[in-house]
């Protein structure tokens, strides 16, 4: 038997089924990741629109939960109200769209821990609500994200001469071509430890942005079994191949 259940919900991905409706994949607050239908979505009289599932939109759902089904039903969704920029602005919903990769590959279960799910939720807000640039946003989300993962890196960066080792998770000073050389471990010791409300206050070009991100996802696929680098990461680039 179904059981109706309220809860906030995370938007990992979607997909198209058949004419008019959805399947979803949420992170749910009160249930983890769960695979919903959303049927009708694409009807223009639908209570339940399409638009609603768009990268880690923040939603509040009503679901039907059954142990029996591997597809729920969702009943009832609405955008948070306060979502603005998220929705608008082209950079934050590149972001979102590349950091919904990475999420919809690193989590796999309907386990995922509460603390996990207030961090995302959190860092949505924070992202739609930054105004003074997002260029390094994603760096500091996805060394954050690694705690949730279990596979953090230790910042015991202490000398101008140490690299940082990918596959241990140290600084060191161990020199190996995987390896992130002392000329960018000082920063990547910096990205660690920033809150993502000053993600902007670490300066940082075009060459060096990528080159950090290249290497994170490395360490990803390093530490996370069966993670790929997003399809969405060429146009991230390109998103932000101007910025300061």
């Amino acid at each position: 038997m179904s059981e109706p259940r309220k809860t906030r919900a995370i938007v990992l991905h979607k997909i198209k089924y058949r004419e008019t409706s959805l399947i979803a994949t949420l992170l749910t607050e009160s249930s983890g990741r769960l695979t919903v239908m959303v049927k009708g979505a694409y009807n223009k009289k639908s209570p339940i629109r399409a638009n609603l599932f768009q990268p880690l939109y923040l939603i509040d759902a009503e679901l039907l939960i059954s142990p029996k089904r591997e597809i729920q039903w969702i009943t009832e969704a609405r955008l948070v109200p306060d979502l603005t920029d998220l929705i608008f602005d082209p950079g934050k919903r590149c972001i979102a769209f590349f950091l919904s990769e990475v999420l919809y590959k690193t989590l796999k279960d309907n386990s995922e821990p509460s603390s996990l799910f207030e961090f995302l939720w959190n860092a949505m807000q924070i992202l739609d609500k930054t105004r003074t640039g997002t260029a390094n946003f994603h760096l500091v989300f996805l060394l954050q994200l690694t705690r949730y993962l279990g596979i953090q890196p230790t910042n015991d960066y202490s000398s101008e001469n140490e690299w940082f080792d990918i596959t241990t998770g140290h600084f060191s000073t161990f020199p190996t071509e995987k390896n992130i050389s002392p000329d960018y471990a000082k920063v990547l010791s910096n990205l660690l430890s920033c809150p993502l409300t000053q993600t902007e206050t670490i300066p940082l070009n075009e060459s060096s942005r990528n080159f950090l991100l290249d290497k994170i996802l490395d360490f990803y696929v390093q530490h996370v079994p069966g993670f790929t680098v997003p399809k969405s990461l060429p146009v991230l680039r390109k998103i932000f191949s101007t910025a300061p």
